[in-house]
């Protein structure tokens, strides 16, 4: 009863902090500047805290294809020649609009796959994310559309030095077209006090493969995290079906980080998750294929939809392996050869 009485409470909160980034949107969307910075202060959770909101929307349009000649007329059957028709003649585009407020935003949109997938680079200028201070996401990936969004650099949850106020973030993924969530490494510092949640609701069309990569401590600096608490629950729904819910609270110096049900004695795990549409389920042959090529990653297929793969090694061991995860998965998942970001190799 006490474990359902905290879910519950958290999703009040949650539900606020949602209301909280729209409410602060919308006023930023006005064009009054200083209503918008009014509205950030308003929800501030303390003397240092701040809240940023950034929302994302991926669109599809059609646009004209300048490699065809409008005015060439189509051929008649039979007659060798070009194929100019209305189809030939144009093109999908994903098209990515942003609003933020706050120091998290977009970077910069490119397209170096061409214009049917955007990659958007998400930054947060101040590095790391200090007690009381709330991050909250909000995609949408429309019907026909493909984006991938990736970080530059790893997120940082800094620690509270004996406050005991948390620092939050909600992210929430609402996908009827293709999303890939590639984001950088998330660096957990001793006295930390987190809580993080991540939705999901993918549409019946809707493709996504995400991953998610925990480091707790700092071992380059013999640091580990021996106080502080971590809360992130990762939850994915299909419409009012809610199909998987992901929970992970640990406290500073938790015996599962040295159990062998646990951690067994690694600083990071990692995991990643690949949905597939619903008239193209993941088969019996692909899941084999994916264990016998990738022998120190667990799969587990909980739906017809939904593949769930995890890891345990050290962060940079980690980063490799599911790198070369989504290099293999990408074609077998969206038929789409993999394009490495160039952001990887930095």
């Amino acid at each position: 009863m006490a474990g359902f009485l905290m879910l519950t409470t958290l999703t009040r909160a949650e539900t606020d902090d949602r209301r909280s980034h729209r409410r602060i949107l919308a006023v930023r969307d006005g064009g009054n500047d200083a209503a918008a910075a009014a509205a950030s202060a308003s929800v501030k959770d303390g003397p240092t805290g701040w809240r940023a909101a950034l929302e994302l929307r991926f669109s599809a349009r059609a646009d004209v294809n300048p490699d065809v000649n409008p005015d060439v007329r189509p051929h008649a059957p039979g007659v060798s020649g070009g194929d100019s028709s209305p189809d030939k003649r144009r093109v999908r585009q994903t098209v990515l609009r942003h609003r933020h407020v706050g120091p998290l935003r977009i970077q910069k949109a490119l397209y170096p796959e061409g214009q049917d997938c955007c990659h958007a680079v998400m930054i947060h200028p101040p590095g790391g994310i200090a007690c009381s201070d709330h991050l909250c996401v909000d995609v949408q990936v429309e019907a026909n559309s493909h984006g991938l969004i990736l970080t530059p650099a790893a997120t940082k949850w800094y620690g509270a030095f004996g406050s005991s106020e948390q620092a939050s973030q909600t992210i929430a993924l609402d996908v009827q077209g293709v999303l890939e969530w590639l984001p950088a490494e998330t660096i957990v510092f001793d006295q930390a006090r987190v809580r993080s949640l991540i939705d999901m609701n993918i549409g019946p069309q809707g493709q996504m493969f995400g991953w998610d990569q925990l480091i707790f401590g700092r071992r380059g600096c013999d640091e580990s995290f021996e106080t502080g608490m971590f809360d992130q629950r990762m939850q994915l729904q299909f419409g009012p079906e809610r199909v998987w819910i992901d929970r992970m609270r640990l406290c500073g110096s938790d015996p599962l980080f040295q159990s062998p049900l646990g951690f067994s004695g690694c600083d990071s795990c990692q995991t990643a998750w690949m949905v597939t549409s619903a008239s193209d389920p993941v088969t019996d042959d692909l899941l084999d294929a994916a264990r016998q090529t990738h022998p120190d990653i667990a799969f587990s297929r909980i739906h017809p939809r939904v593949l769930v793969m995890r890891s345990l090694a050290s962060a940079s061991i980690l980063r490799s392996r599911f790198e070369r995860l989504w290099h293999w998965v990408r074609p077998r998942w969206i038929r789409r050869q993999p394009h490495t970001p160039r952001l990887w190799a930095t």
